[in-house]
């Protein structure tokens, strides 16, 4: 079972999922898929914490993310401004005006960025094309 919470006001739509906790022997258990979808001209922020399964999202040129999660792969095509923590799993932007990368486990993977600041404790960063400033630790 997935607890689902939508909340929005004028400038932010949160999303967050919460897998239900398994306790001894469980079976039958699967991660939930949950799909949003929202006008590609979407230019506010979006908040999504995700504790298990991966993060995919595709064109938005003129968002902000912030993403919080726990275990999974963040994946995302096109975005104004990301911010992302994750504690185990690998992070691939494709082409991002800016960025704030956190990654406890996994690697870093970035094709085309104006500025970026990552941390990766235990992975690899990964970045082709920087245009204006990097910070990497």
């Amino acid at each position: 079972m997935v607890l689902l919470k939508f909340r929005s006001n004028f400038n932010n739509l949160n999303i967050s999922t919460k897998e239900k906790n398994c306790i001894g022997f469980c079976f039958n258990l699967s991660i939930s898929k949950i799909e949003v979808y929202l006008p590609i001209s979407y230019n506010k922020i979006i908040t999504i914490e995700n504790e298990y399964g991966d993060i995919e999202i595709n064109n938005f040129p003129d968002a902000t993310f912030e993403l919080e999660e726990e275990s999974g792969n963040v994946h995302i095509l096109i975005a104004n401004k990301v911010i992302v923590e994750n504690e185990y799993g690998d992070v691939v932007l494709d082409t991002i005006k800016d960025a704030n990368i956190e990654v406890s486990a996994g690697d870093i993977k970035i094709n085309k960025v104006d500025n970026i600041i990552a941390n990766n404790k235990y992975g690899d960063i990964e970045i082709v094309d920087v245009n204006n400033y990097l910070n990497l630790t």
